[in-house]
């Protein structure tokens, strides 16, 4: 389940609609939910029982009072309070600012979540580029229900694994093309040509990950030149 709770006029919104095109192209078909108050929030965590909750959304931590919130709407909301008793989902992905800052002591989302009894907690230690959040995320959904060579006793720890390694090898360095497509659509196209062929050939070697490294650059190199 995909919990949006971005506000419709606010501008990273753009990317989440991009994820929801990009997933429903690949036939990856996620539950949506768009709470725009507090009390809808609380009564989808409530009764809605998916395996991964993904939660889209602005977050910051108060350190002063050690408590990290969530933007809901226009009202910042203290995150322990939209959280149900247990059981809740095993595996949450929490995609906003802040969530997981390393020196809380209570004011954690990850610990919030452990305690209640989820088995993995995905969330940030500081603020994220939006644009590449969104990216991530669906890349992680796609390793996870739709791998492209699934082999018995792959784990969640395999994919996330693969998701950082593509993200830090290849869409960190493409964020340049990424942003430029934005303003001048009519690359677009070659870039997702280019984008292609780099996993295709990625998705077909057998390296060492310091291997990798090089290999990405060269192709990047390559394909963005193409480009």
């Amino acid at each position: 389940m995909i919990v949006q709770i971005l506000d419709e006029t606010d501008p990273v919104r753009r990317y989440s609609e991009l994820f929801r095109r990009t997933s429903q192209s690949i036939r990856n078909k996620f539950t949506y939910e768009s709470p725009s108050t507090t009390a809808e929030l609380i009564k989808i965590i409530a009764t809605v029982k998916p395996d991964i909750v993904v939660i889209d959304g602005h977050g910051r931590y108060d350190q002063t009072n050690d408590v990290v919130h969530l933007l809901v709407g226009k009202q910042w909301v203290n995150f322990d309070t939209l959280l149900s008793s247990p059981p809740i989902a095993p595996l949450w992905i929490i995609s906003a600012c802040d969530m997981a800052v390393s020196e809380a002591f209570r004011g954690c989302a990850a610990r919030s979540l452990l305690s209640r009894g989820a088995y993995a907690v995905i969330a940030t230690l500081d603020r994220v580029d939006a644009f590449i959040a969104s990216i991530l995320v669906g890349r992680l959904l796609t390793e996870v229900y739709q791998p492209g060579n699934p082999t018995e006793g792959r784990t969640l720890a395999d994919a996330f694994f693969l998701t950082q390694v593509t993200t830090a090898l290849l869409y960190d360095p493409l964020l340049p093309l990424f942003r430029q497509s934005e303003i001048d659509p009519a690359i677009k196209p070659a870039l997702g040509l280019a984008l292609a062929g780099i996993l295709s050939w990625g998705n077909a070697q057998r390296m060492e990950l310091e291997e990798y490294r090089h290999g990405f650059a060269e192709r990047i190199a390559y394909g963005a030149a193409k480009t």
